[in-house]
């Protein structure tokens, strides 16, 4: 489900704080995760149902160690399913390239945020982060820049990956004319606020 990654990645790159903490926050339904393609005709998108974003409140625990952010729990699970790439064959072709069967999340961990020595409103982070697709796993650098404003923060980035890198071949269409291409693309667009009791 989704929950604690974006929220780690985002309101931790605010924070400054020493000791280590833990903190309720809720994401908003105007987040959007798209996955991003291309074939040698074409370009496509699948976008992640927001309306199975939950208004659950989550914790995560984070420590500021010197600038770096170390996290716990900062873990996200997207459900294969609930990309809509707008129409239903495709919907069903992703599903097979990523074994959605056997394997039905997108799981992303952080473990960490490197953040600037500045504090201001809008600034860039840089976050050491696993992704799971298909049971393998692999380690990238994300960057990406938060806003905050009163108990809000969007967070906005890129992660760029290789189907080969989780040992996908990428696929062949309509007895082999389209082809799809290695690298996909998948941008967050998340809001969260913080839960104060």
């Amino acid at each position: 489900m989704i929950n604690r990654l974006i929220i780690g990645i985002s309101i931790l790159s605010m924070a400054f704080i020493g000791a280590k903490e833990r903190r309720d926050y809720v994401i908003n339904s105007c987040s959007q995760f798209i996955i991003k393609g291309t074939t040698n005709i074409h370009k496509f998108s699948c976008s992640f149902d927001e309306s199975t974003l939950s208004n659950d409140t989550f914790s995560i625990t984070f420590e500021n160690v010197y600038g770096q952010i170390q996290l716990q729990d900062a873990i996200i699970e997207l459900p294969v399913k609930y990309f809509d790439c707008g129409l239903q064959a495709m919907n069903k072709d992703l599903r097979e390239l990523l074994q959605a069967d056997e394997n039905p999340n997108i799981v992303v961990e952080v473990t960490d945020l490197h953040l600037p020595t500045n504090n201001d409103l809008l600034q860039s982070i840089s976050a050491n982060t696993n992704v799971t697709i298909a049971s393998v796993t692999n380690n990238y650098n994300i960057e990406g820049k938060a806003f905050k404003s009163g108990n809000d923060i969007t967070y906005t980035g890129n992660l760029h990956i290789n189907l080969t890198d989780f040992q996908i071949e990428p696929p062949r269409k309509a007895l082999g004319i389209i082809k799809v291409q290695d690298e996909f693309v998948v941008t967050v667009s998340l809001a969260i606020s913080q839960v104060k009791f």
